[in-house]
């Protein structure tokens, strides 16, 4: 046997072959030790590939859910990425038979899809879990709270998962002794997994803003009340937010200046310290008597030049209807002018419930991503989910995209969470598989930063038709994803209640895992858990917070914390107010090394205040504080907190001090205690503001969402404060043109400072409520919006959040009703400003039997997918030329693949080249190719 000599600069693996096979693609198989080899491989040798951009909006959405009973549907969805690009979601769940709803998580890696639904709660009951917070840090482990009714009265409980591990034993964080309520936790974690959850709680016999926090690894602390009112207003609707080094920014709706007309009020706590004075956020519109905000949401980071980011979101009518409002947070704590998110006047519903207002988010450069549940298209019922992005320090923000991409099928419930390099992630309840009117699913939509979202993904995974709601996201620093919601798979309705926080992880370029449930209770009747929020740190821990039911029917606010890979930890409560009083509306944020701050809605004083608690990495919760500092008797509600990378908190709130409804916020540093509380929104109207959504970058800036109605319809607005200045004039970010409200919207930024904004969105009449999204790139204006949801029908979507992570990618998840129930979708935004990959290394070639196995190597830094390609024409091909084909998409984490029966093919000479894509379809340069060569038989050789 001779080899014939060959000309070219390579050497071929050589064999003589007497089968016929034809060629398959090929396979992606798991990366094993490389056999032994039976030729050479080529060296490397020049050329390159044309590179391939994808620029669209937000990608096809995806269901989340993965159940085939649906149930009641699913319902309030919430999201987190880590840095990664690995999605996290949670919602309520009501799949399960003789249940009330569950807390649901599914996660989906990075480039791949949702895993399998996992349940988050872990009462054996028939008790109501609802309102899930999530929240992931740097190490990918996921944090969910959520209001649980498993004690007879709703209380807020806590799960963690491990990054790839399972979810924790529940444990209840609200501490008072009662059977006041808890409710509507939100929950923040720092990088290195300190947790922070904030939840409205009727302890003093109003609502109240109730704060707990618990470092990593550790126990939650002391309840600590955050609002500083003396009356007995409400306090109502809390966000938190923790920047990375451990200060949280609290937000939430305050009745101390009328109760009928709320405002929005945020405290601030710096790191280890005690809630300051609270400040009024809305103030741009007026104090009068007619005009209301709500449903605050804050957001905070500190970018890579050291400047804080807080930056405030919330609802208002000051100008006629219901529209959205942002405010940034100076560095000083004082709170800017109002800034409109939504851009489509009045396309916020005054009726609509909490869940479909703003949520907002800040990737690591202080860019802003805020969605709400939008009602600009028409459709009185059924919403869309929308989305605007606001870079960093820019003035306004950009046009509003639709997340949902099957329109007027969404139920609001809209998040967003944003990986630190901008990629917005949304999910929201959505019902466009529904054909009987009763129940939601969750879907979900990535919007990468500079790119366009990606098709939704259900994250639920039960099998019926139940819903799932109030979902929420985080990313960890790798990419991977952490979301939470509130699920009612383990309910039987009608007689009983029983709502679950659950969660579902999503590596980087990966698929959402199986659901789990976070919370832990065992109460047999109507231990509900709700309202969840979840915060990861860059290891991939997560902190999760949620309203829970389990001790009475008042809620408490509960935390759970999920190390990195592992399962949600014990359920621990956080509010620690002796009297039975209630908490809502945890929010939960983390700094740099991983301590979070907590912040919620706190009854125990009479009225609805903002309550703080710090969690220290691996620690325990602290003592609860009180962060407004109103003396009346004014409700604020609706908190939400961003800490920056050195622990200095920002929380927004709803506050109704000024009668009418405004976003107030309050600053702590790391070392110090919460400053005098901010006013944020500027209408200087009675117009109302309400849901505010905030978020901070490395450098401190913070930035704030939320839903206004200066302009009669409800709009998203956004406000900017750089790290120690003022808050610049709110600006409206939804584009619309009509008379469609947005509602909810959510926040994010990434570590280039582009914002990424999400909300549900009404400006199309015929497809209920759509999410849309908008970017603004660092210094650059808000972008066009764009729809996220990529459904075709009326189904509604709602409940949006958003978060990006270190490249700059963004993922959404919602509350979508495509498939008649609600369930949770997701979709994300590539970023297609980073440019491709480098290119594979070690491109290798052997046998296989008949098959032919290519082997390569890469860091994986930036690689959504490879592509592995052949001819046998050119040796030194190029997939644009003539003969060439694509035989195989491998995942980003498979380095390996086989091309069946390629080996046997007599006579024909295969050559091979590998390129890397990033999620934008930008491919790599081609440095390398191997071949399989035929061989000649010579006879008497």
């Amino acid at each position: 046997m001779r080899l014939l000599a060959l000309g070219y600069r390579f050497v071929w693996l050589a064999m003589v072959v007497a089968l016929a096979a034809i060629g398959v693609p090929c396979a992606a198989i798991a990366n094993e030790p490389l056999p032994p080899q039976t030729g050479a491989a080529a060296p490397q040798t020049p050329g390159a590939a044309p590179a391939a951009v994808q620029d669209t909006p937000w990608q096809p959405n995806s269901i989340v859910y993965d159940s085939p009973y649906l149930g009641w549907g699913h319902f309030n969805p919430q999201i987190a990425v880590d840095s990664a690009g690995n999605a996290y979601a949670a919602w309520e769940d009501c799949r399960l038979v003789g249940h009330g709803c569950d807390i649901y998580f599914a996660y989906r890696p990075a480039s791949a899809g949702w895993q399998a639904n996992e349940r988050i709660d872990d009462d054996t009951t028939a008790a109501h879990q609802s309102a899930p917070s999530i929240a992931v840090d740097a190490a990918g482990n996921a944090y969910a709270a959520w209001q649980d009714d498993r004690d007879g009265n709703p209380d807020i409980r806590f799960a963690y998962r491990p990054a790839g591990g399972s979810w924790s034993a529940s444990a209840k964080v609200n501490d008072d002794t009662g059977a006041t309520a808890q409710s509507s936790p939100a929950i923040a974690v720092t990088a290195a997994g300190d947790a922070s959850l904030v939840w409205q709680d009727d302890r003093d016999g109003d609502a109240d803003i109730y704060f707990a926090y618990r470092p990593a690894g550790g126990s939650w602390s002391g309840n600590v009340k955050v609002n500083d009112d003396a009356g007995t207003a409400s306090q109502t609707y809390p966000a938190i937010a923790v920047d990375p080094s451990g200060n949280a920014y609290a937000v939430w709706a305050d009745g101390r200046n009328g109760a009928d007309y709320p405002d929005i009020y945020s405290a601030y706590r710096p790191a280890g310290g005690a809630w300051e004075t609270s400040v009024r956020i809305n103030a741009g519109l007026g104090s009068s008597t007619t005009t209301a905000a709500s449903h605050p949401d804050i957001a905070a980071i500190v970018d890579g030049s050291a400047t804080l980011h807080v930056v405030a979101a919330w609802a208002s009518n000051g100008l006629g209807s219901w529209n959205l409002y942002s405010a940034d947070r100076a560095t000083d704590g004082s709170w800017g002018n109002e800034v409109p998110i939504n851009d489509h006047a009045g396309a916020v519903k005054a009726w609509a419930s909490a869940e479909s207002y703003v949520d907002l988010a800040l990737d690591t450069a202080g860019s802003a991503y805020a969605v709400w549940a939008d009602w600009r298209d028409g459709n009185s019922n059924k919403p869309d989910v929308y989305s605007a992005h606001r870079a960093a320090g820019s003035g306004g923000w950009d046009a509003n995209q639709r997340v949902n991409d099957v329109v007027r099928k969404a139920w609001g419930s809209s998040t967003i969470a944003v990986t630190s390099g901008g990629d917005a992630w949304a999910i929201w309840m959505d019902d466009r598989n529904d054909t009987t009117g009763l129940y939601h699913e969750i879907f979900s939509a990535q919007r990468p930063v500079g790119g366009s979202w990606g098709a939704d993904d259900q994250i639920n995974d039960d099998p019926g038709y139940v819903s799932q709601a109030l979902p929420a996201i985080a990313v960890d620093g790798s990419g991977n994803s952490y979301a939470i919601w509130v699920d009612d798979r383990n309910a039987n309705y009608p007689n009983e209640y029983d709502r679950d926080i659950y969660f579902a992880y999503r590596p980087a370029g990966g698929s959402w895992g199986a659901n789990v449930q976070v919370n832990d209770d065992s109460n047999p009747i109507r231990a509900d858990q709700t309202s969840p929020a979840i915060a990861v740190d860059a290891s991939g821990n997560a902190y999760a917070v949620w309203v829970d039911y389990r001790n009475d029917w008042l809620g408490d606010t509960f935390f759970a914390y999920r190390p990195a890979g592992g399962d949600w930890g014990a359920n621990v409560q956080i509010n620690d107010d002796v009297e039975n009083t209630e908490q809502y509306s945890p929010a939960i944020a983390l700094d740099a090394a991983g301590n979070a701050s907590a912040v919620w809605q706190d009854n125990r004083n009479g009225d609805m205040d903002i309550y703080y608690a710090y969690r220290p990495a691996g620690g325990s919760w602290s003592s609860n504080e009180r962060v407004n500092k109103d003396t009346g008797t004014a409700a604020q509600s609706s908190p939400a907190i961003a800490l920056d990378a050195a622990g200095n908190t920002a929380v927004v709130w709803q506050d109704e001090r000024n009668v009418n409804s405004d976003i107030y916020f309050a600053y702590r540093p790391s070392t110090g205690v919460w400053t005098g509380e901010q006013l944020v929104n500027d209408d200087g109207t009675t117009a109302e503001q309400f849901s505010p959504a905030i978020s901070t970058d490395t450098e401190g800036n913070t930035y704030v969402t939320w839903q206004d109605n200066r302009n009669v319809n409800s709009d998203i607005y956004f406000a900017y404060r750089p790290a120690a200045g003022a808050w610049s004039a709110n600006e409206r970010i939804n584009d619309d043109v009509g008379s469609g409200a947005q509602y909810g919207p959510a926040i994010a930024i990434a570590t280039s400072g582009t914002a990424y904004a999400v909300w549900h969105d009404y400006r199309e009449p015929a497809n209920g409520a759509d999410i849309y999204g908008t970017t603004q790139p660092n210094g650059g204006s808000w972008e066009a919006n764009n729809r996220v949801n990529d459904d075709v029908g009326s189904a509604g979507q709602y409940s949006a959040r958003v978060t990006v992570d270190t490249a700059g990618n963004a993922y959404a998840i919602w509350v979508d009703e495509r498939d008649s129930a609600p369930h949770i979708y997701f979709s994300f935004w590539l970023n297609s400003n980073l440019g491709p990959p480098g290119p594979v290394s070690n491109l290798q070639i052997s046998r296989l039997d008949t098959d032919v196995r290519l082997d390569w190597t890469h860091d994986g830094s930036g690689v959504n997918h490879y592509e592995v390609w052949r001819s046998s024409t050119n040796p030194y091909f190029n997939p644009t030329d003539p003969g060439a084909s694509k035989i195989a998409d491998v995942p980003a984490d498979v380095l390996t693949c086989v091309d069946a029966g390629a080996w046997a093919e007599v006579g024909v000479n295969y050559y091979y080249l590998v390129q890397a894509v990033n999620g934008s379809g930008q491919a790599s340069d081609v440095t390398e190719r191997v071949g399989k060569f035929a061989l000649t038989i010579v006879p008497g050789a």
